[in-house]
């Protein structure tokens, strides 16, 4: 897998990858750290946009976006908002 991300900045975090593996047919990320204050987050998946719940651990919220592993090309970009 190739995988390039970074920290969130103003509530986004951007992640693009590339898989290289046969049989795998489900991958699940997690986004964050986002602030407390934020409820929900915006994710656009390979141009489709859903919304997602963020959840606590610890000090911070994350989210959790499943993705179909049969693509090998991924860009996600994820918005947290109130």
């Amino acid at each position: 897998i190739e995988l390039e991300t970074r920290y969130p900045e103003n509530n986004q975090q951007k992640l693009r990858f590339e898989l290289n593996a046969e049989g795998v047919k489900q991958i699940s990320l997690r986004f964050g750290p986002f602030d407390n204050s934020l409820s929900c987050a915006k994710v656009i998946v390979n141009g489709k946009t859903e919304m997602v719940e963020l959840y606590v651990c610890g000090d911070k919220k994350w989210c959790y976006v499943n993705l179909d592993g049969t693509q090998r090309h991924n860009e996600i970009t994820v918005w947290a908002k109130k």
